[in-house]
């Protein structure tokens, strides 16, 4: 038996109560973080119960691994979703931060509509983390209030920020308007390359042909990640086979190179075809 298995057995096998307390005594480890990852995954109603003292309790360390607990419980299979909702909401109106961070980023897992204007009460906070929370926390919602906070969000002096705004309108909602559409160009001149990548993925998924000169340059800049490669990839558009050819040629993009075969699958989807 592999130590990783055993590893995964040893904290399976431990009592809710104990993963509790390691998750509390080790918190910012790698064994707090498996003891919390196996809470998920259990998600019962004693674990629920765990979270819920957590979140109640006078120690702001324990409130904060008390979201961390609630944000997954269930995991695919979501369970106390309500109840765990109205708690995360209440510690969006903690007094200390990382508290408010857990809760914004967890109440990005429960996806409930019923936290947007909790969230958004929060997207103009002095702490960038708080304002990362909401970016986290709205991702998965396709309201017209919660896609025009993220649109806000979108300009914030946070590079992580934006990354994250434009993340959620470009990848992860499928909402598609000319606002949308208008603000994740906008951002295609940004300084930071994860924001322009995002942005480039959201508008090509969107099929606005505005983006195809954006999406040139950026193949003709130095990569820091496969952002263009991909929107390049969806976009299966001709004309950006020669520019994928030519950054093939380019010795930094050789078999080997971490991007490699992104490269080479957009290569292939924008290839012409035969007629």
């Amino acid at each position: 038996m592999s130590t990783r298995i055993k590893d995964r057995r040893h904290f399976e096998e431990r009592t809710t109560r104990a993963l509790v307390r390691i998750a509390v005594e080790s918190y910012a480890s790698r064994r707090s973080w498996k003891a919390i990852r196996v809470l998920h995954f259990r998600g019962t109603r004693d674990v629920f119960e765990g979270g819920k003292r957590l979140c109640q309790s006078q120690n702001s360390l324990e409130r904060e691994i008390g979201a961390h607990i609630l944000a997954q419980l269930g995991v695919t299979k979501k369970t106390f979703m309500a109840e765990s909702v109205k708690i995360l909401v209440c510690l969006l109106g903690d007094q200390v931060d990382d508290v408010v961070v857990a809760a914004g980023v967890a109440l990005g897992h429960r996806d409930s509509p019923k936290a947007v204007p909790h969230l958004i009460k929060l997207k103009n906070h002095k702490n960038h983390l708080v304002r990362y929370a909401v970016t986290s926390g709205l991702g998965g919602q396709e309201s017209k209030k919660a896609t025009g906070a993220l649109i806000e969000l979108s300009k914030d002096s946070s590079a992580l920020v934006r990354d994250w705004a434009t993340f959620a309108l470009g990848v992860i909602i499928n909402r598609d308007t000319k606002r949308i559409r208008d603000a994740l160009l906008a951002c295609l001149v940004d300084e930071d390359a994860a924001v322009r990548g995002q942005s480039l993925i959201g508008l090509v998924r969107r099929k606005d042909k505005r983006v195809l000169g954006p999406l040139r340059q950026e193949l003709g800049r130095e990569l820091e990640g496969d952002w263009a490669l991909e929107a390049a990839a969806l976009s299966r558009h001709r004309s950006l086979y020669p520019v994928l050819l030519k950054l093939r040629r380019q010795k930094e993009c050789a078999a080997g190179h971490w991007l490699y075969s992104d490269l080479e699958a957009a290569i292939a989807a924008c290839r012409p075809r035969k007629r």
